[in-house]
């Protein structure tokens, strides 16, 4: 029995070890992927013109108006409009200003870009990271302790 619970120890170590891992995969791929999405696209203002409502639920199960940002941006001439993903119970100012993102190859394709786009790779980073660093300490405790019981036993004569 003890020796099944030793087993399943090293098991369940080596699985953090992978998941941490397959975590820090995880987010190379997805900064990667942002990189080469957004990297070459071009940065400018876009205004605030007009936003969508809707009345729905909120976190403490009470309902509230939530607001979604219309946006125009300008590409040579060419006026384009965005309506945000993500709404918020803050109504927006009319003429405030938004961080849009374009594709130069094609102005529409726009999205609100933002300094904490990379946010989510840095949580990955660090999940994966901890998720390997509690894997790798615990297979050299394992190891360690192993090679311990070892030394105490001694040699056989």
């Amino acid at each position: 029995m003890d020796r099944q619970v030793k087993q399943m120890g090293v098991f369940g170590t080596i699985i953090i070890l992978i998941i941490g891992i397959g975590i820090l995969f995880g987010a190379t791929y997805y900064k990667k992927h942002l990189d080469n999405k957004y990297g070459d696209w071009i940065h400018i203002k876009a205004t605030v013109v007009d936003y969508e409502k809707e009345y729905k639920r909120d976190s403490d199960h009470g309902y509230d108006w939530y607001y979604r940002e219309i946006v125009e941006y300008e590409v040579d001439g060419n006026v384009y409009k965005q309506t945000s993903q993500s709404s918020s119970n803050i109504r927006p100012i009319i003429g405030s200003t938004r961080d849009i993102a374009y594709n130069p190859n094609d102005p529409q394709d726009s999205v609100f870009y933002t300094k904490d786009k990379n946010l989510l790779s840095i949580i990955l980073y660090a999940m994966g990271g901890l998720f390997t660093i509690a894997g790798v300490a615990g297979l050299t405790s394992k190891i360690l302790k192993k090679r311990r019981v070892k030394q105490e036993d001694g040699p056989l004569l």
